[in-house]
Formats: structure tokens, sequence, C-alpha cells
């Protein structure tokens, strides 16, 4: 149900558009934990923000540094009009050390810098209305709050004033309060060390070209239970389809949800013809939480789906936008479950015979049979598990990989096994 074509992995505008537009605000904990970690903290900014032209008329960029208590609290270092280039970006983030850190106190007052930068003080000084795209960046050692921050993250979330992106650095953090501040799960990120950190710039700053495509979206804050996985699901098709050119020339995008309940099984979300834009897929994919899932049932109709999905007088039709012309077709089949209600794994063989599609498995979190989605996959290489964001995240460019290998093999995905 995914036809794909285009942009190579070395085309850096996959991940970020040099002259993009957006304000950012880096909340950098300078406590007591974060001293062997601040020049790591530091240089990611750095790196984070390398490609973009950082100044007045592209990124605006203003940096805080979080004390460990309310006392030591230093003003912001840099506000979002007082940063003019990248050389001036790198001198304030050198003044931070020694300077404004707060390296003999534990904790973090982050509500206090929360209300800081929503404050008409500090929306006068360079935040633009003109643009959507603002964004708070919140990187840390430690989550020993002075007071909870959660319910001031919830008030900019909602007021729509910035996205929020949070990253725990090391082991004494706390991800399920990181994750609660955050715009959603898939906008929490984790690392243990400098790689895992370095390995977190790319998804960021894939995540500030899709907030800019959609009106400033970062993500949405999880409201139910498969739901506490929808916006993670929703974030995935979004990253892997980044590295593509959506349109009816190259790359066609189909949409279905899976639900519990045939009462409840709507027609497919979006033929292959319906979605000719990346803003295109991104509406879409906002519509279906609200308007197509069935969080009140368990179970999947897959099997129902795939037989609505493979009709070659219906939904593969020509006519409903799937091509004769080219034989790289997929479908991407996302997942919490694996409670079938009639096992699909028939009709997966049939499609694959016809050489109608090629099929990829992604199974999250523990509660599903890793062996069914085995079998459902075109092979052992194209079924695929994570149990948290991290993991997801690092299963996007292996599944592009066969996307652009199947390309050049005649729509070869896997072989069964």
């Amino acid at each position: 149900m995914l036809i794909f074509e285009n942009c190579s992995f070395s085309d850096h505008s996959c991940y970020y558009k040099q002259d993009l537009k957006f304000d950012v605000v880096f909340l950098i904990d300078s406590s007591k934990s974060s001293k062997p970690s601040y020049d790591q903290l530091t240089g990611f900014v750095q790196s984070l923000m390398k490609p973009y032209n950082v100044g007045l008329n592209g990124a605006r960029v203003s940096l805080i540094a979080v004390a460990g208590t309310l006392e030591d609290q230093a003003p912001p270092a840099a506000e979002l009009n007082s940063i003019t280039s990248q050389n001036v970006l790198r001198s304030y983030l050198k003044l931070l050390k020694g300077n404004y850190d707060d390296f003999d106190n534990v904790g973090q007052c982050l509500t206090f810098n929360l209300k800081e930068v929503t404050s008409s003080d500090f929306i006068s000084r360079g935040y633009r209305s003109e643009i959507q795209n603002h964004l708070l960046v919140y990187l840390t050692t430690s989550t020993a709050f002075d007071v909870d921050p959660v319910p001031t993250a919830e008030e900019i979330l909602n007021s729509h004033q910035y996205g929020i992106i949070t990253v725990g650095f090391g082991n004494d953090v706390d991800h399920q309060k990181l994750k609660m501040i955050s715009g959603g799960s898939s906008c929490f990120f984790t690392a243990s060390n400098s790689t895992g950190l370095d390995h977190l710039i790319k998804p960021i700053q894939r995540h500030i070209m899709h907030a800019d495509a959609i009106g400033g979206h970062y993500c949405n804050k999880n409201s139910k239970s498969a739901e506490p996985y929808y916006d993670l699901f929703t974030e995935f098709a979004r990253e892997i389809m980044w590295a593509f050119d959506v349109s009816s020339e190259t790359a066609r995008i189909g949409l279905a949800v899976v639900n519990g309940d045939k009462n409840e099984q709507p027609p497919p979300v979006a033929t292959l013809n319906d979605i000719t834009s990346h803003t295109n897929f991104h509406s879409k994919l906002e519509l279906l939480k609200d308007n197509y899932a069935d969080f009140d049932h368990s179970g999947q109709l897959l099997a129902h789906n795939l037989d609505v999905i493979c009709d070659d007088s219906g939904y593969s039709s020509t006519k409903e936008g799937y091509r004769t012309t080219i034989k790289n077709h997929l479908l991407l089949y996302i997942t919490s479950g694996t409670a079938f209600n009639v096992d699909p794994v028939p009709f997966v063989q049939n499609m694959l015979a016809r050489k109608q599609y090629g099929m990829i498995t992604v199974g999250y979190g523990d509660g599903l049979d890793f062996h069914k989605l085995k079998n459902l996959a075109g092979g052992a290489s194209c079924a695929f598990s994570a149990k948290n964001p991290t993991e997801l995240n690092s299963i996007i460019k292996p599944i592009q990989r066969l996307i652009m290998t199947a390309d050049a093999t005649g729509g070869v995905y896997c072989i069964p096994k």
C-alpha cells in the first residue's frame, strides 16, 4: 500500500533545510549532575544547529541554563534576538560554562524557566508571531525538579506557543517524567553516551522539518491507552516517508486503520490517488486518531483489510492509483497487537505469490506474538520489533533501505522462510 521512489540517504534535505525559519529555545541542565557532561550537552546544541542559517532572518536561537536552585538561577544567557550567526552561537555556548552554570547544587528549576520563556518580556525579545515553528529543547542529566513542570508544559502545548522536545542524557533521569513533559512519546529521546547523543541529531532535525510543514505541530500528548502508542505510530510513518518525494508521480501512499471490531472498521482512509504531498500526508495522519481509530475493542481485523486492499477491481485498481507500470509496491503493517480475528497469513501468501505487494511488519511493545508477524512478513528480514521510541526510530533507516533495494531488484522485498 506504500509505493516509493527518490531521495538518496546522502541527501541532507531529507533531514533539514538550511534556510528554515524557526525559533528554538535550548533549556540546558546546568546543575551539579550535568558537570561531567556539560561540554557534551553544549556540543550537541552546536551540532544540531550547524546546518541552519542561524540569525535573525533564519533560525533564531535562545539559550537558558537551568540551575539546580532558584537562588542561583541566572537570566537567559541569550534571548531569541541575541544570536545573529553561527559564530555568535558558538561564543554564547562557550560562555555558559563558568558564567551561567550552577554546578554546586542538585535539582532542576525547569518550571521557573518554562514560565520565563512564555512571559511577555521574553516573547517581546525575538519571538516571531508571524511564523508557526517554535520549539523548546530541554537537555538534562537530572529530573530532580523543585516543582513538577508537567502542568506548565501542558499549558504551553495547549496554547501552541511552543512544541517541546526532551532529551535525557545518562542513567539518572526519569524517562516517564520526561515523556510527560514532551509533546508526546516521539518527542522524548534518551542517550547514555556521546555516540547515542549524536544519533539523536537527525531525528530531531526531522521533527523540526515536519513541524514546519504542518503549522508548527510537533507531537501530541497521548490521551488514552493502543492508544498509548498511536501518536508514535503516526510519527513513525512520517519519519519513514521523509526520505522520499511524496507525489502522484513518485511515492504514492495509501492509508488504512486496522480496528478491532468489524462494526467499527472504516474503509481505507486514503487510496493511492489521494495523497499528493508531505503536507497532505501529515493532514491525513492527523485525522486518524480521532476519526478512524477504534480504541474500545481489542483484536485485529487485518485479514479483512488485506482483502479490501488487494482487490484488483477496487482499492488496487489502476483507477484508484495502483501503478502497473512500476514494480515497487509495499504494505507496511504497524501494530501493538496480534490478536487476529481471522488468520491473515493465507491472505498474505496469496498476495506475495501474485507479486501484488511486498510486506513489512513492525511490532511495538510487549503485547504481541513476534512469530506471527514474521509469518506475515515477506521474510525474516522484513519483520521488525521495538519496545520503546528509541528502538522504533532505529528501524527507520533499515526499512528505507529495503524500499530502495526493492526498487533496484524489481520490487522483491524478502523471501519467505
